[in-house]
């Protein structure tokens, strides 16, 4: 299966939205609203919209180009009763017309959509080790955050990919360390003005089975309690990802390749693409719910309507696979290394194994290894020399680049598809637990 590119950039998008924000920010700290002491962080919030308005700059933007699209516009609004403690939110509600359905092909190319919801924030607060957010999904679950300072020649841009559960609230607290500078941006600076954009992207949501209502589509987005946030004291350097706090120090993002387009490679080496005309509709759940190994877990629920024709899809060499990706900030190889493997707890009512691959995408390095994975908790322990690269093992390797990513994978068993295309539907739930670095 050829390797999985998460969130895709939009990038005309990003370019005509980087000339609006070029003059972003404010040149001190804004007054915070309100702090919220959390179990394992302190919230400045700048922004809780309570009052029907907002201190700090907040625009919807939109971004449309080429003879497909008919009209596109956003809305901004604010929701009261609409947070869950009661209080209001910014809704922003985003809209576009078509001259006919979206299909990917020929017909599309040049043309496309694109909505960002933009906060400026100012300069982060004292301590800051990342932003904050409240954000609830109508409509759509794929969510790109950037991150946009001001530059000398431009402005400067750092992005991180999102699968959320739509229609359920998700409090994002998210180093500033997780974000990837685009193109040649240097690495954030937390000592200058920041805007944070939340950026929604049409073609990948549709993909993931949304805006699939013929020649429009419709889109909601909710947001609260904007702002910065710190810790009350310092992570333990070892654990990358309980899902237990407030922190999001691994925020995944989570796709599943081959449910709407897939490359066909039976016929040419270079591939053709195709629509996987057997699934009929998806949906794809990933939050932080109760019931893991020793509090809360990452949750994966999916379920697909599909057709007998997915043989002929797993006859093409082809299979049903999850990819999750997110950024991981420790050092894990080269004099900084604080550690010799690295560990989690697995379930799965369906999936048997997976795959797991410590990917330096600047250096083309990659290190991966397989695991098992049953219906109970399975505790899964990868040393680094079993992480094999072609340069050799995780263990024997340099200093990483800072853009390193961690990369799980996770096939669905092509048998148990195709039992359940007989009664029309799929479902399975993948569960994810404590991160961690061993000494």
């Amino acid at each position: 299966m050829s390797r999985m590119s998460f969130g895709a950039a939009a990038v005309l998008a990003l370019a005509s939205l980087a000339l609006i924000a070029g003059c972003a920010g404010q040149p001190a700290p804004l007054a915070a609203v309100r702090e919220i002491e959390g179990r394992t962080t302190v919230t400045t919030v700048l922004a809780d919209f309570e009052g029907g308005g907002s201190a700090i700059g907040i625009e919807p933007l939109v971004s449309s180009w080429g003879d497909r699209v008919v009209s596109a516009r956003p809305e901004l609004g604010f929701a009261p009763s609409a947070s869950p403690e009661g209080g209001t939110a910014a809704r922003f509600v985003f809209e576009a017309a078509f001259d006919e359905p979206f299909a990917p092909g020929k017909r599309w190319d040049g043309s496309g959509v694109a909505f960002t919801a933009r906060f400026d924030l100012g300069r982060p607060t004292t301590g800051a080790e990342g932003v904050a957010l409240r954000v609830r999904t109508e409509g759509f679950t794929l969510l790109e955050l950037y991150l946009v300072q001001e530059g000398v020649v431009g402005p400067r841009t750092y992005y991180l990919p999102l699968t959320l559960a739509e229609g359920a609230w998700r409090t994002l607290k998210v180093p500033f360390s997780a974000f990837t500078p685009t193109e040649s941006s240097p690495p954030f600076d937390p000592g200058k003005p920041v805007a944070i954009e939340a950026h929604l992207s049409f073609q990948d949501n549709w993909e993931a089975f949304h805006f699939r209502q013929g020649r429009g589509m419709t889109a909601v987005l909710l947001a609260d309690d904007v702002g910065f946030w710190r810790s009350k004291q310092p992570p333990e350097a070892t654990v990358l990802e309980s899902f237990d706090d407030e922190r999001d120090p691994l925020p995944f993002s989570v796709v599943l390749y081959g449910s709407s387009l897939w490359v066909d490679y039976t016929k040419t080496d270079q591939g053709e693409l195709k629509l996987n005309e057997a699934v009929r509709a998806q949906r794809l759940r990933v939050q932080k719910q109760s019931g893991g190994q020793t509090g809360q877990a990452l949750t994966i629920d999916g379920r697909l309507e599909i057709t007998p024709d997915i043989k002929a899809f797993h006859e093409a060499w082809q299979a049903l696979a999850l990819f999750l990706k997110a950024p991981i900030a420790q050092p894990l190889a080269g004099p900084d290394a604080v550690a010799r493997a690295i560990s989690f707890w697995v379930r799965s009512d369906v999936v048997r194994g997976g795959s797991l691959e410590i990917q330096d995408e600047p250096n083309d390095r990659y290190y991966g290894a397989s695991f098992e994975v049953g219906t109970g908790w399975t505790r899964v322990a990868i040393p680094f020399d079993r992480l094999e690269g072609k340069d050799g093992t995780l263990a024997d390797a340099g200093p990483l680049s800072a853009l390193t990513r961690l990369e799980l994978a996770f096939e669905l068993p092509p048998e148990a598809v195709e039992a359940a295309a007989a009664k029309g539907v799929f479902e399975f739930v993948l569960q994810l637990d404590g991160f961690q670095l061993e000494r």
